[in-house]
């Protein structure tokens, strides 16, 4: 039985919208869930994966993560912070937890772009734009504009490791 071309494409776009409709009220309403990485910390896993391959609103990890990523190691106490532009005003801090990772489900507003620094447990800043061959895709002055950090860092460019 030969099946008429426009019955299937109905059927195709019926499918479509109503996944696509169903998807969307899942997620309507929902809240995220708080996830923050602390020094001390070793509940995190999948070192150096891309976090936000689960901790998406789309996810199944625990909380969608603003800002997420892992460092080649942790020998203390290291901070991941975000300025509004290089020695400007912090916007953030954030933790490195024992197992190396880092992450937060705190809004961040990236569009106007934002600086990373890693602060050593010596407390030594080290600024993420000062080697241009590490950071192709940043902007004129350094900044980036999303916060799934092992999109790149491990993949197409090294893992930050403090001093």
């Amino acid at each position: 039985m030969k099946i008429p071309f426009p019955f299937l494409t109905s059927l195709l776009i019926g499918c479509a919208i109503m996944y696509s409709v169903s998807s969307c009220e899942k997620l309507e309403g929902e809240e995220n869930e708080a996830n923050i990485s602390e020094f001390g910390d070793d509940d995190s896993h999948y070192h150096g994966r891309i976090c936000m391959d689960c901790h998406a609103r789309s996810g199944s990890g625990e909380g969608w993560f603003t800002v997420a990523g892992s460092m080649e190691r942790n020998s203390g106490n290291s901070l991941i912070e975000l300025y509004r532009y290089k020695n400007g005003p912090m916007v953030m801090s954030i933790e490195v937890d024992d197992e190396s990772n880092f992450f937060t489900t705190e809004p961040i507003d990236f569009s106007d772009g934002l600086v990373v620094a890693v602060r050593s447990p010596s407390g030594e800043l080290e600024w993420m734009d000062d080697n241009e061959d590490d950071h192709p895709d940043v902007g004129n002055n350094g900044e980036i504009y999303s916060g799934s950090c092992n999109t790149c860092h491990g993949v197409t460019t090294d893992m930050v490791e403090p001093d």
